[in-house]
Formats: structure tokens, sequence, C-alpha cells
């Protein structure tokens, strides 16, 4: 088996507005499969209106990582909170989740850099807030369910057609202790409620459209 090589040369950094352009290029570079594996959906000759900002800044409460190729994007991860009530308000199993969700360029994927930007994601999640992590994976992405496997001991899985929801208590979670925290790329979040929920963690189609046009209404607590 050939051994996995991490790009010597990207950086990464705390994803701000600043990076906008860059992450609009990213978006747009990708291809219909990668694209798919991520949104579940494909985007067309441009991105939907304000789709980027808000991959970079996911409401008040939420965060980003970037990985840089000099001035180019080449990877991203984001957490942001969903709802998981459990009919009375209160989310399930007592305590807040987090939803993680990367995405690599395709000439970078299989060098260890989603496993580098999941690593830096999930430490920039606030244990003291929230007890779970989540992910939504194709089911036929069998790179990312490998990619979990790795740092997950006893996780559940929920499939619903062509999505598989992956969940994990956060003390079940095992990164690299070099990954930690990546350096800031600009202005920390204003604080808010942890329990706003996200309605466009995981956007396709309708909902995608959607998260675009209240991100352009202003409503700051839509979370891509």
């Amino acid at each position: 088996m050939t051994a996995t090589v991490e790009p010597s040369d990207v950086e990464l950094r705390a994803g701000s507005l600043d990076d906008l352009e860059a992450m609009e290029a990213f978006l747009l570079a990708l291809s219909p499969d990668t694209s798919y594996r991520r949104f579940l959906t494909g985007f067309g000759p441009q991105t939907p209106p304000a789709l980027a900002k808000h991959l970079l800044r996911p409401g008040a409460v939420g965060g980003s990582v970037l990985a840089f190729r000099g001035a180019a994007v080449v990877g991203h991860a984001m957490w942001a909170p969903i709802a998981t009530s459990t009919g009375d308000g209160e989310p399930a199993g007592g305590g807040l989740t987090a939803e993680v969700a990367v995405v690599v360029a395709d000439s970078d994927q299989g060098r260890g850099l989603g496993s580098r930007l999941i690593d830096a994601v999930v430490h920039d999640v606030p244990s003291e807030d929230f007890s779970a992590v989540q992910a939504v994976v194709s089911a036929e992405n069998r790179i990312a369910r490998r990619m979990i496997l790795a740092r997950v001991s006893d996780p559940s899985y929920v499939r619903n057609g062509a999505e598989i929801t992956v969940t994990a208590e956060v003390g079940q979670i095992a990164t690299s202790a070099a990954d930690g925290a990546v350096p800031s790329g600009g202005a920390s979040a204003e604080p808010a409620d942890p329990r706003a929920p996200s309605s466009c963690s995981r956007p396709d189609g309708r909902r995608l459209r959607a998260c675009a046009r209240r991100a352009s209404d202003g409503q700051t607590r839509v979370h891509v």
C-alpha cells in the first residue's frame, strides 16, 4: 500500500471574509463528483449568492478552516450547530450537536489534507457547549467514511437514501495533537446563543437556493 504523503506546502488557518474571492474560485474549480460528495448537488457556472460567505463565516456560532497553497484555497472545513431536538425543545442526548463538513480540491485528494482539516475544525468545536459531533456523507463517499472510522471508536449511523449521518460523542473523537488550533484569519465572530439551529449546513437543491436568499436578506443565523 502506498503511504499517504501530506503536502508540506499547504498552510491551514481560520477562514475569514477576507478570503471570499479565493473561496469562490475554489468552489468553482471543484469537479462535479467532488461538489456532489460535499453538497449533494452541483453548482453550474456560478455558485449561489452569499454561499462562499457563509461557508467562511457560518453565523455567529460556528467556524471554518481553510487550506492554502500560496494564495489559492485547496481545502475547506467548517462546523456549525444543528437542531437535534427530542420534541420538548431540548437537544437529544442532553447536549448540543455540531455538524462538521470538509471538501478538498480534486488535485489534493488522497494526500491526508482532509484529515488535517477535520482534526483542526473538530478541535475548534467548544467541548463545554457541544456534547456530540455529526457528519452527513454520501453513501458512496468511502474516503470520508474511512476518515471517520480512523477517529471515532463507536459512532452511530443512520442511513437515509443516499446519505449516511454519522454521530459521535466529543470524547470519542481522536484527533492529531499536531493539528490542534489553527491561526486566525480575521476577526472572531460575536457571541451568540449556540442553540441557534443550522438550516443550511448541508444544502442541496432548493435548500441551497434558500440559504443564499436568507443570506442576502441579512439573516445572520443562516449556517452553511
